[in-house]
């Protein structure tokens, strides 16, 4: 809605292998790891809320795993987008968090 500049083209190894150097680079955050622990709390409130057979946990875990994966994608997309967006405003940077809260604070001021 309020770009905080010109969209840039990617840089180092994003320009030869943009997707490998993502997933590795999204892997590093360790939401691999968190998933697992994750997983278990989502597995017990599904048998909480009736779920006996393996089948019927299944399901639960597929419908909901769908749902979580579109709304993971639309905020990943419109994060990559913040991204490409904030370079020449922002400047670059190794990671990720100071681009994110750097954006907070030029759209949100202090409330961001």
């Amino acid at each position: 809605m309020k770009p905080l500049g010109e969209q840039t083209a990617p840089k180092g190894e994003y320009i030869a292998s943009p997707f490998s150097t993502g997933f590795i680079d999204g892997y590093n955050t360790m939401d691999a790891l968190a998933s697992l622990v994750f997983g278990i709390i989502v597995i017990n409130a599904i048998k909480s809320y009736g779920a006996k057979s393996k089948r019927d946990i299944a399901a639960a875990c597929l419908k909901t795993g769908l749902i979580a994966v579109g709304f993971l994608a639309i905020i990943y997309i419109f994060v990559a987008y913040i991204g490409s967006m904030s370079v020449n405003r922002l400047g670059l940077f190794d990671n990720g968090g100071p681009i994110l809260s750097g954006a907070a604070f030029v759209l949100f001021w202090f409330l961001g």
